[in-house]
């Protein structure tokens, strides 16, 4: 369910209320709930029980029985239980206690509606931003530093030979040819690719991260409310 926050009439202090059901709506909320469990322990019992054939009857419903008991407090629990319940009523009534100034109200909001006050939101969508930012900071950090070790991998290999050949005398062969290969220069070629792709990547994802900072901090407080970024 929606969180649900009024400022106080007295202190103005922000003060987040909470719903107040009827005793008949409580008992439909259990049952739901209770319900929703169950369906979901069935079902695993119900897997369990075929994985086993017949013999597995008695310990799938066993195990369907012990699973509904422990998500009964699950957040999916929960979720359906909310959902079935805004289905059912249109409204809900929230109890604010004030924790600054001890007033009390309450008031009856419709079910789905956002009614977090926009200073909140405002606040929300300036930390995004600056959480957005940061990201795409760390991104450009990481770059630079991936850069760095690219263009050292990339030095070697530029100033190294990967192979070298010079003539030995072999028993029973006589003089030839060997080649002796610089595995190290291999090990860091590999090295400036791998950071090459990781620098281009970083680059991207900073680039990225700050058109999106920029297109949240030129949205207004009601787009933002009712954005995906809020999700």
């Amino acid at each position: 369910m929606k969180r649900n926050i009024e400022q106080c009439p007295k202190c103005q202090n922000y003060t987040e209320g909470k719903p107040v059901f009827s005793q008949t709506r409580q008992v439909t909320r259990a049952a739901v709930k209770k319900g929703s469990s169950q369906l979901i322990g069935a079902g695993i019992g119900f897997v369990v029980g075929i994985f086993f054939g017949i013999v597995g009857c008695v310990p799938g419903a066993i195990i369907g029985y012990i699973i509904g008991l422990l998500v009964s407090s699950s957040k999916t629990v929960s979720d359906v239980t909310d959902s079935i319940d805004q289905q059912l009523y249109s409204s809900t009534e929230f109890q604010f206690d004030c924790p600054r100034c001890g007033h009390s109200w309450r008031k009856t909001f419709q079910n789905g509606a956002d009614t977090i006050p926009d200073s909140i939101i405002a606040n929300q969508q300036a930390d995004l931003v600056r959480a957005t930012r940061n990201v795409a900071g760390s991104n450009i950090v990481f770059a630079i530093i991936s850069g760095i070790i690219t263009f050292a991998c990339g030095y070697y290999c530029y100033s190294h030979e990967s192979s070298s050949t010079h003539m030995q005398n072999i028993w029973l062969v006589g003089e030839t040819e060997v080649t002796d290969y610089n595995w190290l220069w291999y090990i860091l070629a590999f090295l400036a690719f791998v950071f090459l792709l990781i620098t281009i990547g970083c680059i991207s994802s900073a680039i990225e991260k700050r058109g999106e900072a920029k297109h949240i901090e030129e949205m207004t407080v009601s787009d933002f409310r009712t954005s995906s970024y809020r999700q």
